[in-house]
């Protein structure tokens, strides 16, 4: 069966059948020779099988077995899965001892790290775009690796969303059609949220928003991915009610709570549901899975107290774009 080969830092795995595709565009930039069995960490394959054991695929009647026992490597999935949520599971069980993922988007200068972190929506995707028009490099728009005081570069797909195409860093380099059609979705989804505010409609909404995926060589051709690098500013943003921009003081060991809880909640907060039901059906556990909480705050817990941390809120309505986004992080200020 063919084969592709991934290497992230580390975390070695293998894709076959109809996922490929998708795995070629999310992670290309990791993609290696050939890896020998023994030295995969995962390895994600198709079945003929449609009720596959694990779990089953919101939205359809289609399983997906998960490999939560320690002896497991395999992630198997029936040919017609949503390849979105095969990918999500993936980057779900990389793991790493010294390193971790987290939510945020990172560029840099002169062999230096800016990391913009924080809740969804708050503006890192915005930053970024912002930073890269102004000559940075690119390392993450939404997902970095981090670990030993090193920002690593997690190139893939950039997802817009309604809320990053309001950004006239962005505006200019998209055909008149594509912004006519996105900008009209756009405007139905604001609408739709004023008619229906209920928390429930939200969610749904929250679901079904259109999302622009776009290589970052097609945002900026040209842009540059930074090599691995070391942590000059770490950027807590928060959006709030508020005049101005206002900066704080955030001690390490919150931040690295709050970030690691998050990190749960976005990325992991599905394969631990899947993996509690299958601890209680099964009595086996996994050792990795168990402490990937723990482990997670203590590895930014370390990398946050040897970093320049700053906790900044933005007023909701600021526009962040190419004229203004050092002089709102005060970039190149030493204070």
């Amino acid at each position: 069966m063919n084969k592709d080969f991934y290497d992230i830092y580390g975390f070695k795995f293998s894709v076959a059948g109809p996922a490929q595709i998708s795995f070629q565009k999310e992670f290309r930039y990791f993609s290696t020779k050939e890896i020998p069995d023994g030295d995969l960490n995962l390895i994600i394959k198709p079945s003929n099988r449609q009720d596959l054991s694990t779990i089953v695929l919101r939205g359809t009647n289609i399983g997906i077995q998960l490999p939560f026992s320690p002896k497991e490597k395999e992630l198997l999935y029936y040919f017609k899965a949503p390849h979105e949520q095969i990918l999500s599971y993936t980057e779900s069980l990389m793991t790493w001892e010294d390193k971790t993922f987290l939510h945020a988007g990172v560029v840099s200068k002169n062999g230096k790290a800016y990391i913009f972190t924080g809740k969804a929506d708050v503006g890192k995707t915005s930053s970024v775009l912002a930073l890269l028009e102004q000559g940075y490099d690119y390392l993450a728009d939404d997902w970095c690796v981090i670990g030993n005081n090193i920002v690593y570069p997690f190139p893939k797909t950039v997802h817009l969303f309604c809320y990053n195409l309001s950004n006239s860093t962005l505006l200019k380099r998209f055909p008149v059609l594509f912004l006519i059609k996105s900008k009209f979705l756009c405007f139905a989804m604001s609408i739709t949220r004023k008619i229906s505010p209920h928390r429930y409609f939200s969610m749904l909404l929250d679901k079904i928003e259109p999302r622009f995926d776009l290589p970052i060589t097609k945002i900026f051709p040209g842009s540059k991915i930074g090599n691995p690098c070391t942590i000059k500013k770490v950027f807590y943003i928060e959006r709030r009610k508020v005049n101005k921009v206002k900066f704080s003081k955030i001690q390490p060991d919150n931040l690295a709570r709050r970030m690691s809880y998050w990190n749960f909640y976005e990325k992991t907060s599905s394969l631990f549901r899947e993996y509690s039901c299958y601890v209680q059906k099964s009595g086996i556990y996994n050792r990795k899975i168990d402490e990937r909480l723990n482990r997670d705050y203590k590895i930014l817990k370390k990398i946050f107290s040897n970093s320049i941390i700053y906790g900044i809120t933005l007023p909701d309505d600021l526009k962040i774009n190419n004229k203004n986004v050092e002089d709102i992080f005060r970039i190149d200020s030493e204070n």
